[in-house]
């Protein structure tokens, strides 16, 4: 490190843009060197005679426990009837635009399923080597070519693993979403059998099957 250390003469005693001299060159630039203001005469003082102006003293503002829209029940009441207008607003704006909502979304569902399909298959045939094969000689050629087909057999077989999981998860998910429905009516059928009666089968008095019960 010593030995690749600058010589001393060789830096530059100034700025690059002052020129170097045997006596002190003058500044190139001197836009700072310019005085702006007058030298202040005399001592500083205060600007106003005495100990200054004092501040009022505030008292702490706290903030009310209740808004204002519920400190009445009138209040309340007018509050609730604007909002309830606004909600019913906001509900009739996005109910009368919910078919194209809907389309909209299915449309740009489809594009995007296409156009994931599309690049996995892409990726699943190695498109990415196109161009090197179609640049390479016969023998380049078998050599890309094998290793091709070695990896779309490995990336096929991942792609099918992956569709598995996914067929896997939706059939668990209806699964879970119909036995859920045929708990929540099953509640239901013992919840109106009790208040209506039930029938011979489900342990009823009224000797006959009710439609809610499920043996109608």
């Amino acid at each position: 490190m010593a030995d690749n250390a600058p010589d001393d003469d060789s830096i530059p005693q100034n700025l690059p843009a002052v020129p170097d001299g045997e006596e002190p060159a003058e500044p190139m630039d001197t836009s700072f060197e310019v005085t702006l203001d007058d030298a202040p005469d005399g001592k500083p003082g205060p600007v106003h005679d005495g100990p200054g102006m004092p501040m009022p003293q505030q008292e702490p503002v706290r903030l009310s426990v209740l808004p204002a829209s519920l400190r009445s029940v009138a209040v309340a009441r007018k509050a609730l009837a604007r909002r309830a207008e606004l909600a019913r607003h906001h509900a009739a704006y996005h109910g009368i635009r919910f078919p194209w909502y809907l389309a909209a979304a299915v449309w740009f569902a489809l594009l995007g399923a296409a156009l994931l399909a599309a690049r996995l298959v892409g990726w699943w045939w190695v498109a990415e080597a196109s161009g090197h094969r179609k640049a390479a000689d016969a023998e380049q050629w078998l050599k890309l070519h094998a290793h091709v087909r070695q990896v779309r057999k490995t990336r096929g077989l991942i792609l099918l693993g992956g569709i598995g999981v996914l067929a896997i998860a939706c059939a668990l998910l209806a699964l879970t979403v119909s036995t859920r429905e045929e708990r929540e009516m099953g509640l239901l059928r013992k919840l109106l059998g009790r208040v209506l009666g039930e029938c011979t089968v489900c342990g009823g008095q009224d000797g006959h099957h009710w439609p809610w019960c499920g043996h109608a």
